[in-house]
């Protein structure tokens, strides 16, 4: 799996990438795609969180749904998945609801990077004070739904987002607590198609995107990082 990836980055970034740790909360559409693409660019540790198990309504847009998958944990599913990609990359699966109380349980893993890619308000809330407070470089991802065009993904900080209602809400909470808004967010730039029935309307396009934008971002940071390191 390295040979090619060697050619882009170096054998001795790979290397790197094989002793980093990356948190990634949520593994539906955006960090479904964003954590196959971790373990395909040879991230040694992965620590996933998700509560919820695959479902029918899932299988248009998530990478983990299949027909086989449907019931079954999402966290599980991919502990399999991953190990069938790169057997060398440990998978920590956690299959609970993030809470303030709970956060604290991944203090004893040396972690790299938190990808937030949950849609719970109080949940990234949680997150990103626990990640401020631990100065552990954090992304959050934020709507993808009512959304068909990949072209219109990008990051951005949370201070500067447009046309998404998930990113006023988290700035409000963000200013109530005092939390910086100049954390990088994978968002998109679409003016949401308005739907008025529940649940939201959602195709493979923007999140998956989105999440391969979000792992994109993590691999680039922990290799600048290194960089940065050396320097010093």
């Amino acid at each position: 799996m390295e040979e090619r990836l060697s050619l882009l980055y170096g054998k001795e970034n790979i290397q790197y990438l094989s002793h980093q740790t990356v948190l990634v909360i949520g593994v539906g559409g955006v960090g479904g795609s964003a954590v196959e693409a971790l373990a395909r660019s040879s991230i040694g540790t992965l620590i996933l969180v998700d509560f919820d198990c695959v479902s029918s309504s899932n299988i248009n847009r998530q990478i983990i749904a299949l027909n086989s998958t449907i019931g079954k944990k999402k966290t599980e599913c991919f502990q399999e998945r991953i190990h069938e990609i790169n057997p060398q990359c440990k998978v920590y699966s956690f299959p609970i609801k993030i809470t303030s109380e709970n956060i604290s349980t991944f203090s004893k893993f040396p972690i790299s990077f938190i990808l937030d890619a949950c849609d719970d308000t109080s949940a990234k809330l949680a997150i990103a004070k626990w990640a401020q407070t631990k100065k552990i470089p954090h992304l959050m991802a934020l709507g993808a739904g009512n959304r068909v065009q990949p072209n219109k993904v990008e990051i951005t900080t949370l201070a500067k987002t447009k046309e998404d209602a998930l990113a006023r809400k988290m700035r409000n909470l963000f200013r109530k607590e005092k939390l910086s808004l100049e954390i990088p967010v994978v968002c998109s730039k679409e003016k949401p198609i308005v739907h008025f029935s529940s649940p939201i309307a959602s195709s493979i396009f923007v999140p998956s995107t989105a999440g391969l934008f979000a792992a994109n971002y993590i691999i680039t940071f922990l290799l600048e990082q290194k960089e940065k390191n050396l320097s010093k």
